[in-house]
């Protein structure tokens, strides 16, 4: 019989790792029965899913966050007035992107054992692209408020 730390280490080496059964089982010297018994009474594959969803998700937002911030930035470079519906759209899709992300790190936290924080998966790892559009954009906006106070 295993213990709960077993059950808790296997399923995030399933889970959020997204290794094999047949991996986990070699690495922690447990059947590939009794890790398929546990995948599917836990409902692992379900969490996995979400995961993988997730992680296209904020890919998907971000890389739309980075096409909206372009073209504010378009805007302002040819004197243009910033489309407010695009700067509101951009507001909202960050907005929501940092709260799901901030929402990952927190439960990341609360789920590490053995790891270290640094070894968080690769769906967060474009978080810097997030903060390159969040200060294009914000330079966008003073630099068009700047060009509408000298008019």
């Amino acid at each position: 019989m295993y213990g709960s730390d077993t059950i808790k280490l296997t399923k995030r080496m399933y889970v959020v790792d997204g290794r094999s059964v047949d991996n986990i089982a070699e690495e922690m010297a447990i059947s590939p029965g009794t890790i398929n018994n546990w995948r599917v009474k836990y409902d692992w594959d379900s969490e996995r899913d979400a995961l993988r969803d997730s992680a296209s998700f904020l890919e998907s937002s971000f890389s739309f966050a980075a096409y909206l911030a372009a073209e504010l930035e378009k805007q302002v470079r040819n004197g243009h007035a910033l489309d407010k519906g695009q700067l509101k759209l951009f507001e909202i899709i960050m907005a929501r992107t940092e709260n799901i992300i901030k929402m990952d790190l927190e439960r990341k936290k609360l789920e590490k054992t053995e790891s270290k924080m640094e070894d968080i998966p690769e769906e967060v790892a474009c978080l810097p692209r997030v903060q390159e559009a969040v200060m294009v954009i914000r330079k966008a906006v003073a630099e068009y408020n700047r060009k509408k106070q000298n008019v």
